[in-house]
Order: structure tokens, then C-alpha cells, then sequence
């Protein structure tokens, strides 16, 4: 992948420190602010299997993200108008990183971060990594073509699903590109577990809601969705073969 997905991000709209219970909680991720005032939090999953990430309140309130590494923050941002979707953001720093927000023409968000030769990493292999991102628009081919036209991302299509698979590398996670069910636009993240209903049981008991129970084929790949307790919705999935 020339431009890999690096790094996640979720945001809320009311304490940082209450979302970052839930998550901690939930996952066994740990989390560190990285301001003074504790509104954001560095979030290292704990695994080389997947990215590392960020929670807090003060950048994007009610929003799940992903993070593209790029060599050139401007000039991808320039690109992304050119294709039909917007520059939310001008670069700026936060935790030590130059980052900036792009949508494409519906409004799903990604967030850019400057290349970085010693990408954010644990060094050990710990549970319930991030493997995975998904973007969700009310046209596939669209958005499709403006995400893979902005990053150069070669993807494998499946048409008869509207939906079309983005590689991984060493450097950053597969993702997947498709037709929203309802029409509405969603960026979300997957975190890869070992039982999917025990941690939607966790979550109901921590403050959030199930959003879709566990779904797909149990010898093969399972899926569900959650909402946490200011309402992102974050996706599950078993770990064996990643769709």
C-alpha cells in the first residue's frame, strides 16, 4: 500500500477520561494523556498485529477515524479537492505528529498524518488488536474511486457485494470500501477478538449498546458492531481469516 492506514482515532463528546475507561475496560488497552488538560489520550492496543491510536474529545467530537501516512500533507489535501471532497483541516501538530482531516463527498472523514520512519508499534502481542478499517457511503463506486484515487490504493473489487477489499502492508492494516445498508455514511475501525459475544455482553455492561449482533459464518469469519456510551460505532471481528 503507498499511503497505509496507521493509526485510529475515536472521539466523544463528553469527558475523554469516560471514554477511555470504556475502551480500557473493554479491550485491556492502555491509554496515556498526552495534554495537559486530558483531553486526549495516546492508545497503544498492545500488539504488533495492529495500530496503535488515540481517544479524546477536543479534535472531532462523535467521530471513529482512521489515519493514512503520506509524504505530503498539503498536496494530498489539495488532491482531495480536486476529486470532489474537502480539506477540514490545515496541517497541524498533535502528540508529536503532523496531522490534517480530509472528506470525501459525503462527509466520511480520514485524518492524514506525515510519514513517520519508525511507524507507532507495540513490541509485544497482546489481545484485541485493530486489524481492520471500513469506509460505507451510499454509492460504492464512488467512493470507492475518490478514496482509491486520493491514496493510490489498488483495490480488489467483489461487485455482487458493493464492496471492494484494501490491502495491507507491513506498515498498516486491510481495510474495506462499500455500500452503506441504510444509505448513511460510516467510517469505523474492527478490533480482532476471541469471542465476539463476550465482549458485546462487556460492552452492554460497561455502557454501550449492541448495534448489530454476531453475524457471518462461524467457521470462517464473524462479525458484529457496537456503539459506545457517546455513540461510535466500532466493529468486531473473530480471528481467523480477515475479509
Amino acid at each position: 500500500m503507498v499511503n497505509p492506514v496507521v493509526r485510529f482515532e475515536v472521539m466523544g463528546n463528553g469527558r475523554a477520561s469516560s471514554l477511555v475507561h470504556f475502551y480500557t475496560e473493554l479491550f485491556g488497552w492502555t491509554a496515556a494523556p498526552v495534554v495537559d488538560d486530558v483531553s486526549y489520550f495516546a492508545v497503544d492496543t498492545g500488539t504488533i498485529h495492529g495500530i496503535s491510536g488515540g481517544i479524546g474529545t477536543w479534535l472531532r467530537p462523535g467521530n471513529v477515524t482512521f489515519y493514512v501516512q503520506v509524504d505530503d500533507i498539503a498536496a494530498t489535501l489539495a488532491r482531495a479537492e480536486e476529486l470532489g471532497g474537502k480539506a477540514l483541516s490545515d496541517p497541524g501538530e498533535v502528540a508529536n505528529s503532523t496531522v490534517a482531516d480530509v472528506a470525501d463527498h459525503e462527509g466520511n472523514v480520514a485524518g492524514l498524518v506525515l510519514r513517520n520512519p519508525r511507524p507507532e508499534r507495540s513490541e509485544t502481542d497482546g489481545e484485541n488488536p485493530v486489524v481492520y478499517f471500513e469506509i460505507q457511503g451510499s454509492n460504492w463506486q464512488l467512493t470507492r474511486d475518490f478514496w482509491a484515487a486520493l491514496f493510490g490504493w489498488k483495490v480488489k473489487d467483489f461487485p455482487q457485494y458493493n464492496y471492494s477489499i484494501v490491502p495491507g502492508t507491513e506498515a498498516g492494516i486491510t481495510g474495506g470500501i462499500g455500500q452503506s445498508p441504510n444509505g448513511q455514511k460510516l467510517v469505523t475501525v474492527y478490533v480482532q477478538v476471541s469471542d465476539l459475544q463476550a465482549i458485546l455482553d462487556r460492552v452492554e455492561h460497561l455502557g454501550g449498546k449492541t448495534v448489530n449482533p454476531v453475524f457471518g459464518l462461524p467457521d470462517v469469519q464473524q462479525f458484529a458492531h457496537f456503539a459506545d456510551p457517546d455513540g461510535n460505532i466500532i466493529g468486531l471481528m473473530s480471528s481467523g481469516q480477515q475479509r
